[in-house]
């Protein structure tokens, strides 16, 4: 089977792999959609290595096969998990999530977005009534935002680019900066140093700070003392935002709720028209996966990522 791996730095490339049979408590089958996640995949494409790195963490695929004493499945049944791009996937049925015939595959893969929005807001916890901010709406904060929207949440979302603040879906407040001392909860989507200092500003008093994005790099030189400030004298709560707090299985996180609930309820969310992305992706052939790289890195994608079709 061909896999999706990062070769070198910036270097993206397919390579040939033996595709496993199912084994025992899995299935396997060809793979119709998986999505970039331009942050993520760029970042790691980014990194100098020794061996290839496959790319990719969501993927929908058709099963056509079943390993043994797998009887909850069945052949043609669409899954959804957290698997590289590639042209075949296999998994453990526990760690894949049946959707509903009714489900576009392609819209299927954004799940695992929205899984690290409901992380966030679980790991956080705002009040009923609580008016939520975002910062930074590339995918990750598009969906955070609509994710958030449909918590039930008052939303707040920020980005200096107009052309993604468009993006935003009635319902969402958009505004250059968020604004100040006024929100309950902010989610960082950016992982610049200069936005989660202006993300502690617009908190209330006693409010939470959730650093969803990842901070990759250093990219502003700057002192942290106006964000101690904050902290200190606003009664500040910061956390991580980082999805993979949360435990795959439910009862072994305390009281947080699973990522596999979290991703069932996304793929139920969006079968059903709760958050819609139709907007955020654009769908190509899976083989020009390494152009589609080479466009995000240039920033010439014309939306904020790529939807690779296998079929």
């Amino acid at each position: 089977m061909r896999v999706l791996c990062a070769l070198g730095v910036g270097e993206i490339a397919f390579i040939e792999r033996d595709a496993d049979a199912a084994g025992p408590g899995e299935i396997a089958g060809m793979t119709l959609f998986t999505l970039i996640s331009a942050g993520t995949e760029l970042a790691m494409s980014a990194l100098p290595r020794e061996q290839p790195m496959s790319l990719g963490y969501a993927a929908v695929f058709r099963v056509d096969e079943l390993g043994e004493g797998v009887t909850d499945w069945a052949v043609g049944d669409v899954a959804f998990a957290i698997a590289p791009h590639a042209t075949r996937q296999r998994v453990a049925t526990g760690q894949a999530i049946r959707c509903d015939p009714s489900l576009d595959p392609g819209t299927a893969t954004f799940a695992r977005i929205m899984n690290i929005a409901l992380s966030a807001l679980s790991s956080a916890r705002p009040a009923v009534g609580a008016v939520v901010g975002v910062s930074g709406l590339g995918v990750v904060g598009q969906i955070a935002a609509r994710v958030s929207v449909a918590s039930g949440f008052r939303t707040v979302a920020a980005d200096v680019a107009e052309s993604r603040r468009a993006l935003c879906p009635p319902g969402i407040a958009v505004a250059a900066d968020l604004p100040a001392s006024s929100l309950d909860l902010v989610l960082e989507c950016t992982g610049h140093e200069s936005r989660v200092i202006a993300a502690a500003g617009s908190l209330r008093e006693g409010g939470e700070l959730s650093l969803v994005g990842v901070p990759w790099r250093p990219r502003d030189a700057g002192a942290l003392h106006p964000l101690m400030d904050l902290v200190f004298h606003r009664y500040l709560t910061v956390r991580s935002g980082w999805e993979w707090q949360v435990p795959w299985e439910a009862g072994t996180g305390g009281s947080l709720p699973s990522m596999r609930e979290q991703l069932s309820l996304a793929v139920r969310w969006l079968t059903d028209g709760v958050v819609r992305v139709d907007d955020l992706a654009e769908t190509i052939s899976a083989s020009k996966a390494p152009w589609a790289y080479d466009a995000l890195r240039r920033r010439e994608a014309p939306r904020l990522t790529y939807l690779l079709d296998w079929t």
